[in-house]
């Protein structure tokens, strides 16, 4: 997955570097993508701290997330994802298909995060 993970990470650097000359916005592009990266581990040290509450391959995902589109689109992922799988796990418990302590995969709700994000124009990836 890492590895697949190099692919867009290295097309947004090409994009930032060809597509800016000036040096003040690619450096503000860099940091952002820097920043992004920064977040992801928080959360693959979140992983590994909660005994994988959350999963680590959910964590790799956000570092990768972070590090393609930047911080500012990775906080609209995330808060979308998690928006997201709290309204599809409250129904879930209210239809008793789920219980309290039941694990759910949360990498679609990533991909429907970064998605709905792209649509809306919060995303720059």
């Amino acid at each position: 997955m890492l590895i697949c993970g190099v692919i867009p990470v290295a097309a947004s650097l090409i994009r930032l570097l060809t597509e800016h000359e000036d040096e003040k916005t690619v450096r503000y592009g860099l940091i952002l993508m820097a920043a992004g990266l920064a977040l992801g581990f928080v959360f693959l040290i979140i992983a590994v701290a909660t005994g994988e509450r959350l999963g680590k391959g959910d964590a790799v995902i956000f570092c990768i997330c972070g590090a393609t589109v930047g911080i500012e689109s990775l906080i609209a992922v995330i808060m979308t994802a998690f928006l997201l799988s709290a309204v599809y796990s409250a129904a879930m418990l209210a239809a008793g298909r789920l219980r309290k302590h039941s694990r759910i995969a949360f990498i679609p709700f990533i991909f429907l995060g970064y998605a709905m994000s792209l649509i809306a124009g919060l995303c720059g990836g």
